[in-house]
């Protein structure tokens, strides 16, 4: 659920840490559904807050290697994510972008 429009509530201690520990792993995505903000809110937050990660490198033969496998496999892609320092959106939208994925095919882990 999020917030309407109007109502710009100034983001708490507890939300600032929440975006520290989750941010770099689920992404902007995960973290607005879970804190009811946008995704917009979400990110701003996290660069203003130093909290968003640079963006990673190009992908190597490796780790485009390391994603198939793991797509194969059905392997466990959160595992996956923070072996490569990229969130689970990443995984997913270099999948598509290989020729892996046309709809999620992984169910996303709860930590």
């Amino acid at each position: 659920m999020t917030r309407p429009a109007a109502d710009f509530a100034r983001w708490t201690v507890a939300e600032d840490d929440f975006l520290a520990q989750h941010y770099h792993l689920h992404g902007a995505r995960w973290c607005a559904a879970k804190l009811g903000r946008t995704e917009g809110a979400v990110k701003a937050r996290a660069v203003r807050s130093g909290v968003a990660l640079p963006l990673p490198d190009r992908w190597s033969v490796e780790q485009d290697g390391l994603l198939r496998q793991c797509w194969v496999l059905g392997g466990n892609v959160l595992e996956l994510a923070r072996r490569l320092g990229r969130s689970e959106d990443a995984l997913y939208n270099r999948a598509q972008a290989l020729g892996l994925a046309r709809k999620k095919r992984w169910r996303r882990v709860v930590a």
